[in-house]
C-alpha cells in the first residue's frame, strides 16, 4: 500500500513539474485516478494528502484538488461562499424569475450562494456566462436551461475537463450528457388541448414564438390534433420571429382576424403570450370565453389575477428547484458519479374561468 501511494505521489509531482498540469488547473477527480493508476481511492487520497501536506496541490471543498498554492482570499471565498452558476433566458418572464426564486431557495438551504445570468435562449449569450463560472474557483456547479438555438458545445466541455458538474431544468440538452430536471411541456400542452375538446372546441389557434427547432408546446398541439383526428391548418397558427410575450399575444390575434379564419379559442404558447392574446382579443371587441377560449402555460403568479383568470398549466416550479439543486450538490460533493440522470416532472392543468363550452361557429 505504501509503495503504491509513494508510486503515484511521485507520478503525480513529475506531471506537475513537467508541466502537464499547471498552476490552478484542476487534477483529475479521484474516481478518475483510481481508474487510470489502478489503485484503491484510499491509496488515491493518501497521495493527494502528502502533495497537499506538501504544498504541491491545494483542496477546494466540494470542486476538487488543483495545483499550487490557494492565494488565502481565495481559499476563505472558495470555503465560506461556495457557489452555484445560474443561466435563465430573462428574469423579465415571471415563471423564469419564480424558477431563479426556488433555486435560490434551494441553495441557501444547501449553504450555497447564486449567481445569475441571462442568455435570452442563445448560444452566444450563453457562452461567456459558462467561461465565467469555469474561470470561477469559487463556483462549484452550474444550471442552465438549454438553448433551443445553437448550444455552446465547446462551453460546456471546459466545465467538464476542470471538473464542474452541470444540470439542466425545463428541459434537456440532446446532445450533451448531463443530469436534468425538465418539464413534460408535450404531455401539458397535450392535457391543455383535450380540455378544449371536451368543451366542443375544433377551431383551436396557436400563438407562439418561431424557434430553431419546433416548442415542445406546439408538437403538443400538433399531437393532440392528430389524436383527435382533426387536420392541422397553418392558417390557425401564428410564429412570431421578433414580438416577445405580450406584444406577441397581441399581434398573433390581430393577424388571425385579418387572415378570416373562424376559431373558437387560442392556445397560447406561454402565459406572457396569453396575456397579449387577451388584450387583443378585448380590444376587437371578443368576449372571452363567450366568444373565444384562451389558454395558456406556466402558472406564472398574475394568470389567476387576469380578468378573466387564466386557464394554463402548472410546473411545479418549486419541486424542478428542490431536485436540481440536490442533483448537482450530489455531483459536487461525489455522492453520485453514475450516469446522467434524468427527470421528468409532469405538469398540472389548472382549470379557470378563460376556458368555456365553445361557441356555435365551431
Amino acid at each position: 500500500m505504501v509503495h503504491r501511494t509513494q508510486h503515484l505521489v511521485s507520478s503525480l509531482r513529475d506531471a506537475i513539474s513537467q508541466g502537464q498540469y499547471v498552476a490552478g488547473q484542476l487534477l483529475p477527480s479521484e474516481r478518475e485516478l483510481c481508474s487510470r493508476e489502478g489503485v484503491s481511492r484510499t491509496t488515491v487520497r493518501r497521495a493527494i494528502q502528502q502533495l497537499v501536506d506538501e504544498g504541491v496541490v491545494y483542496r477546494v471543498p466540494g470542486s476538487g484538488t488543483y495545483v499550487g498554492r490557494p492565494r488565502p482570499q481565495l481559499a476563505e471565498a472558495s470555503q465560506q461562499h461556495a457557489t452555484i452558476g445560474l443561466i435563465l433566458p430573462s428574469l423579465s418572464n415571471p415563471y423564469f424569475g419564480e424558477l431563479a426564486t426556488a433555486i435560490e431557495r434551494e441553495c441557501t438551504r444547501a449553504g450555497y450562494q447564486l449567481l445569475i445570468g441571462q442568455s435570452n435562449l442563445s448560444g452566444c449569450s450563453e457562452a461567456p456566462y459558462l467561461a465565467r463560472y469555469a474561470e470561477n474557483p469559487a463556483v462549484q456547479g452550474v444550471i442552465t436551461i438549454a438553448s433551443d438555438y445553437a448550444v455552446p458545445v465547446d462551453s460546456y466541455a471546459q466545465l467538464t475537463q476542470i471538473g464542474k458538474p452541470f444540470l439542466f431544468v425545463v428541459r434537456q440538452a440532446d446532445m450533451l450528457s448531463a443530469d436534468s430536471v425538465a418539464t413534460d411541456h408535450v404531455g401539458g400542452a397535450r392535457a391543455l388541448m383535450h380540455h378544449l375538446f371536451g368543451l366542443g372546441h375544433r377551431r383551436i389557434a396557436y400563438i407562439g414564438q418561431a424557434r430553431a427547432r419546433a416548442p415542445r408546446h406546439f408538437v403538443g398541439y400538433c399531437e393532440a390534433l392528430r389524436e383527435a383526428g382533426i387536420a392541422e391548418d397553418p392558417a390557425l397558427q401564428v410564429h412570431g420571429q421578433e414580438e416577445q410575450g405580450g406584444d406577441l399575444g397581441q399581434r398573433g390575434v390581430e393577424t388571425l382576424l385579418a387572415r378570416g379564419v373562424p376559431f373558437t379559442a387560442i392556445f397560447a404558447q406561454i402565459d406572457t403570450v396569453a396575456i397579449g392574446v387577451l388584450r387583443g382579443l378585448r380590444a376587437a371587441g371578443l368576449r372571452v370565453p363567450g366568444d373565444v377560449s384562451v389558454v395558456g402555460f406556466d402558472n406564472i403568479p398574475s394568470a389567476e389575477h387576469l380578468d378573466p383568470p387564466l386557464t394554463t398549466v402548472d410546473h411545479t416550479v418549486s419541486e424542478i428547484g428542490r431536485l436540481a439543486v440536490l442533483f448537482l450538490q450530489d455531483r459536487m460533493l461525489g455522492r453520485y458519479t453514475g450516469p446522467a440522470r434524468h427527470v421528468i416532472i409532469q405538469p398540472r392543468l389548472v382549470l379557470r374561468a378563460s376556458s368555456g363550452a365553445a361557441s356555435v361557429q365551431s
